[in-house]
């Protein structure tokens, strides 16, 4: 989200309300132990993206007559390849890469990538041009957060 606010990086997020309303609840599921004003906080938050990122028009809508065509192994996961189809998305970024298997989404012109592997892309692109030290900044701050960080794993 912090990366699509710059214009300069050219990165479109896409994201339907079904989309936002699962990862918001899945997150206060896992935390527990979160006060409710810390809770009220996050339930706040898919509001405050599309407020943020209309300029890009990210939230799609009317994309559920697709959702029965599009064959995945956890039809709950249909929606999210109907949506980004809709929305003209290049791909789907999830931790979950075994529910978005490459020969489901290819129908969709669609593909998905691990959210790691995608800032190891966009790192490789922008320092061809010149390595923005807040885009430096965003990777070394997720970075600490992971126990392994991609970058770091022998990936051959």
């Amino acid at each position: 989200m912090r990366l699509a606010l710059d214009p300069r990086l050219g990165i479109r997020l896409k994201w339907s309300w079904q989309v936002q309303e699962e990862w918001l609840s899945r997150l206060l599921e896992a935390r527990g132990d979160l006060n409710e004003e810390r809770r009220k906080r996050l339930r706040r938050t898919p509001d405050l993206m599309a407020q943020a990122l209309a300029f890009q028009e990210p939230l799609v809508e009317g994309y559920e007559h697709l959702v029965p065509k599009v064959d995945l192994p956890d039809p709950h996961d249909r929606h999210v390849g109907a949506a980004a189809h809709w929305g003209g998305a290049e791909a789907i970024l999830t931790f979950n890469l075994q529910d978005f298997p490459e020969e489901a989404l290819e129908p969709w012109d669609l593909v998905a990538i691990h959210p790691e592997a995608y800032l190891l892309d966009l790192a490789e692109a922008l320092i061809r041009i010149s390595y923005p030290s807040h885009f430096l900044r965003f990777c070394e701050s997720k970075g600490e957060r992971l126990k392994t960080p991609l970058w770091t794993r022998n990936l051959s």
